[in-house]
């Protein structure tokens, strides 16, 4: 990882690709290691691995229990955060396949992403009912 992110939010798979499995090959210290606590030679800033879905995975947290982690002292942090935050910082890297050519990550504003999804469910008439 060339952007010195600490935490990786993922699937673990998706069809055929077993993300998993690919964040083992490169930091195969993850299996061993507390969750949080990853120490890699490969990806040095990498601390986090945050799975998406339910599934325990070793080294992993699943995306709920670091949603139910919070407490009061966090959710003050929270409100500190949303005052200085602008709608198009950059919130976001997200790398492509490179199904067309090498992968390359792609910054996204908060704007950006909530923007894909309000149209995305407009398209598709998706509603509260």
């Amino acid at each position: 990882m060339q952007v010195g992110c600490k935490a990786l939010v993922s699937a673990v798979s998706h069809k055929t690709s077993d993300y998993y499995g690919m964040l083992c090959e490169i930091a195969p210290e993850l299996q061993d290691s507390r969750p949080g606590w990853l120490h890699s030679n490969h990806v040095p800033m990498l601390q986090h691995v945050i799975t998406i879905g339910d599934e325990k995975f070793r080294g992993t947290l699943s995306f709920r229990e670091v949603m139910c982690a919070g407490g009061h002292s966090e959710l003050e942090e929270l409100t500190a955060l949303q005052q200085r935050l602008q709608f198009d910082d950059p919130i976001n890297i997200q790398f492509t396949s490179g199904t067309t050519g090498n992968p390359k990550g792609v910054t996204l504003s908060h704007h950006n992403i909530l923007n894909n999804a309000f149209l995305t469910g407009s398209t598709i008439k998706y509603a509260e009912e």
